[in-house]
């Protein structure tokens, strides 16, 4: 199959449920959700999107299962932005213990 020019050699292409914006695939993801629950945190549905995204991103970055760049771009922010709103949630900003700093700081 040719790839149209504006695609990426090793990307798929007209894959459902997912979107290619600026090289990177994007799935789409519905939840449903009860209309309390965006009631009870005074949200919109646009905003409860956005902050359960955010939500997401922090707790996956907490678990260590994302970089703070790959959650910042699961959040939709910035990854300056993503660093700041960690302390919000109490989550760590950095995870290094203090070996690891010693280490790094040694190699530097």
């Amino acid at each position: 199959m040719n790839q149209p020019y504006n695609q990426p050699y090793n990307q798929p292409y007209n894959q459902p449920y997912n979107q290619l914006i600026l090289g990177f695939i994007m799935y789409q993801i519905t939840l449903s959700l009860p209309d309390e629950t965006a009631l009870a945190l005074h949200l919109t549905p646009e905003q409860l999107a956005q902050e359960i995204s955010l939500l997401a991103a922090i707790k996956l970055y907490e678990l260590g299962k994302l970089s703070s760049g790959t959650a910042a771009n699961l959040a939709g922010i910035p990854r300056v932005v993503f660093l700041s709103k960690l302390a919000d949630y109490g989550v760590d900003t950095f995870r290094l213990k203090e070996a690891e700093l010693i280490e790094n700081l040694a190699n530097a």
